[in-house]
This record gives structure tokens, sequence and C-alpha cells, in this order.
């Protein structure tokens, strides 16, 4: 997710190298480094925006419409782990 960086800071997104934030920027944190560094001030996540993927068009207008993925949610599959 996007992230407007308010204070600069060095920062690890994988754990293995540092990188400088400076202030005023935005960027792609990683969920690991957004939880450390939001609640301390230092950044504050921006408005997802949603990715559209193809345009589908709705038959009663014949207008286009914008068709979102959405990749939060799981259809079907398998839980592993679990006894029945």
């Amino acid at each position: 997710m996007t992230h407007a960086i308010l204070k600069d800071f060095f920062g690890s997104q994988d754990g293995r190298f540092t990188d400088h934030f400076e202030a005023g920027t935005e960027v792609e944190l990683s969920d690991y480094l957004a939880r450390l560094v939001v609640p301390s001030g230092h950044a504050r996540p921006l408005n997802p925006v949603h990715r559209v993927t193809q345009l589908d068009s709705d038959a009663a207008t014949d207008t286009p419409r914008a068709v979102v993925d959405n990749k939060a949610i799981a259809t079907s599959g398998f839980r592993r782990g679990r006894k029945s």
C-alpha cells in the first residue's frame, strides 16, 4: 500500500537492506515496515486506489463500467490443518 512519509527515517522493507525514506514523499511500504512506522507517526497510509483490470458493459444501458479485481475474496479451496 502507498504511504505518505511524514518524517525522515531509515527502515528496511525486507529485514535485510536499509533504505532512507524522506519526508514529503509517497512510497510503497511493506506490511512489515508499515506496522512499525505508522503507529510511530513517521508515515500514514494513503487511500487505496482500486485497480481496474477490465471494462465490462452494462447490458441494459450499453455503457462501459469498471470491473475491480478483488483479491481479498477466496471463492473456494481446502483449508489445511483442520481435522474433520
